[in-house]
């Protein structure tokens, strides 16, 4: 009797370690979206990824003044924000795997 409660003690701590997680995904995702790299993606697309003007400066070839901006992302699928990275010059510069791609798109949908 006491090796099967031994046993069952052992099956569910080893169940709670592997579906512990110290932080959450969507945690994980605002720790990555807000603090990843500088610039990060706050710095330019704003705290919850609704866009942001970043600069602008007079364009002489224009005689105007021309804006970046960076576009809105919140509300975008995990493959939408990676593609995006990945064409956009001044962010393809970050490595970032599936799961934090996965995680970011969490934070930014809710």
């Amino acid at each position: 009797m006491r090796f099967i409660f031994l046993i069952i003690f052992v099956s569910a701590l080893i169940l709670a370690e592997e579906n512990s997680r110290f932080i959450t995904e969507y945690e994980y995702g605002a720790a990555l979206y807000t603090r990843y790299a500088k610039p990060s993606c706050a710095d330019c697309h704003g705290k919850n990824g609704e866009g942001a003007l970043v600069a602008s400066y007079f364009n002489p070839k224009k005689n105007s003044e021309s804006l970046i901006e960076a576009p809105k992302i919140s509300g975008l699928s995990e493959i939408q924000i990676k593609n995006g990275i990945a064409r956009h010059r001044l962010t393809r510069q970050y490595p970032l795997s599936d799961d934090e791609f996965a995680a970011i798109a969490t934070y930014l949908a809710e």
